[in-house]
């Protein structure tokens, strides 16, 4: 079993002759262009091998990505989905609508493929929109949490159905507050590093309960530009501050940090294979990170700025009758 990180919360696993893509935010921002891919990376759909199997975690734009899907070749399209059961009708809807060939699956459920592997969702406990997968072959064992954030229990409770090598998980809470909230600056900056410190020590508690040989923080690999670049200062996610509160926890498992194609090979022993060895400062890595993104950001802003429909009368009908619809 080999994973590589792409970007975000996007993987590429593959199981003998089996590809399988987790979670596709490739290209362009999310979110209204409110989030890049930071790090940058140079994956595409285009340049990926044709995957067998696609899983979709939730219908958030960062990981059930319109602009991405749109530029799938027309071999991804005959991929597997595999997807959670919400039991939501514009979820499993979208994804029909979209692709061929579905599967949705229900909590704790398994679909079972060729090369011996098994596929495994856990559904949010706490009764939030959001999935985990746990994929095993052999001996082996991964699990992506993704934006699961369950509770301490539910998580011990997937620790005793297999023993886990490799468990990637989200270290910082997600949302918009602090930073896109009104506040003096001493309010802010306080409410920043308390989110900061409950995220770490929500991710610690996570961890421990999972209890895997090695941890990789991921799903935080996004930042902000031009007008929302400071937002970078707010919503920090830098994932050496959970090796830090490991070490502080006393926590035994051994966290790697992955860069885009990054990669782990889980044989008999597992091999860490690092492509981007250059270690440069936060700072720094925000100056590349803006300086590479500047031109095509300029280029979402100017087409977008170019938009005047539809009105602001027609986005809040329509507004409304997806908020209706999402209620049923």
């Amino acid at each position: 079993m080999k994973i590589t990180y792409l970007t975000h919360a996007c993987t590429m696993i593959e199981v003998g002759n089996t590809k399988i893509i987790t979670d596709p935010w490739l290209v362009g921002p999310s979110w209204g262009g409110s989030l890049w891919h930071y790090p940058t990376h140079k994956f595409t759909p285009s340049n990926l091998p044709v995957p067998d199997i696609i899983f979709f975690s939730h219908g958030h734009d960062d990981h059930f990505h319109e602009e991405t899907i749109k530029k799938f070749p027309k071999e991804w399209f005959n991929a597997k989905i595999i997807a959670p059961k919400y039991n939501v009708s514009w979820w499993e809807g979208e994804l029909q609508k979209k692709f061929k060939k579905t599967f949705f699956l229900n909590h704790n459920e398994s679909i079972f493929l060729g090369d011996g592997i098994e596929l495994q969702t856990f559904i949010n406990d706490l009764k939030e929109f959001d999935c985990s997968l746990k994929v095993k072959s052999k001996n082996r064992c991964i699990f992506l949490q993704t934006d699961n954030l369950m509770s301490e229990k539910e998580a011990k409770r997937i620790a005793k159905i297999d023993p886990i090598d490799v468990a990637f998980v989200i270290p910082f809470l997600t949302g918009v507050f602090p930073g896109f909230y009104k506040w003096d600056s001493d309010t802010l900056i306080e409410l920043a590093n308390e989110k900061i410190s409950r995220s770490l020590n929500y991710c610690s508690k996570i961890v421990k309960s999972l209890n895997p040989k090695y941890v990789v923080p991921y799903a935080c690999d996004v930042g902000y530009l031009g007008e929302k670049f400071h937002i970078n200062l707010i919503h920090r996610h830098n994932k050496e501050d959970l090796i830090k509160m490991l070490k502080i926890k006393k926590i035994k498992s051994k966290p790697l940090i992955l860069n885009p194609g990054d990669s782990i090979k889980l044989l008999k022993t597992i091999k860490i294979d690092i492509k981007n060895k250059t270690s440069l400062s936060r700072d720094e890595s925000l100056i590349k990170f803006a300086n590479e993104k500047f031109e095509e950001y300029q280029k979402y802003k100017f087409n977008e700025n170019k938009l005047t429909e539809p009105k602001i009368d027609k986005l809040s009908k329509i507004f409304i009758e997806n908020l209706s619809r999402n209620l049923r």
